[in-house]
């Protein structure tokens, strides 16, 4: 695996400005080779054409605000972390929504946090990174009481806190039963049923 030296945030949008935004590392001997997530090299074509850059990350930018009295390997890991948690926080801010038939998280404070059901993942990293400063994902959240919607209406409970809702995620979801076909109203409906409040 080559060692990366610049990673950038792209718009990778085959022609739609609004495209989807990624983190990548670029080859350090080939610039048309972008690694997502460290993984396989792709070529993604001509930048303008087929994506656009967005901001441009400099490791050793990053690695000399860390200083130099640490151990290499300790000073780049940091500054890898330092470079994925700006990336989050310029380009994958979390936004609360009213509430409306979603997958979902919900914050202990009853914000509602909307995403497409396979997207719980992602949108958990964002979260911990915005709220926690944390490279973490949805174990963080579960942690800190964080509530996961699925898209049919059950509530996803993992780790200590299964029934245990604060008020606010109570009041969220009674406020979801205004706005929610009956199947989601029923599944949100057992889900009160059984709930706890903390």
């Amino acid at each position: 695996m080559p060692q990366f030296q610049e990673y950038r945030a792209i718009n990778y949008f085959h022609g739609n400005p609004n495209g989807i935004v990624s983190l990548v590392a670029v080859h350090p001997t080939d610039p048309t080779r972008l690694h997502w997530n460290g993984g396989q090299s792709f070529t993604v074509g001509t930048e303008g054409k087929h994506y656009a850059t967005l901001k441009v990350y400099k490791l050793a930018d990053f690695m000399r605000e860390l200083g130099e009295d640490e151990d290499e390997f300790d000073v780049q890991s940091e500054a890898e972390d330092a470079i994925e948690k700006l990336y989050f926080k310029e380009f994958h801010c979390p936004l609360a929504s009213e509430v409306r038939q979603s997958a979902a998280w919900i914050a202990p404070d009853g914000k509602f946090y909307p995403c497409r059901n396979n997207e719980h993942e992602a949108l958990a990293k964002c979260l911990a990174v915005w709220f926690y400063d944390s490279l973490s994902d949805s174990r963080l959240l579960e942690e800190k009481r964080w509530v996961r919607l699925e898209e049919s209406g059950a509530i996803n409970y993992l780790g200590r806190y299964e029934n245990r809702l604060t008020q606010a995620q109570l009041d969220t979801l009674g406020a979801l039963l205004q706005v929610s076909s009956p199947t989601f109203q029923r599944e949100i409906e057992r889900e009160l049923e059984l709930a706890e409040v903390d």
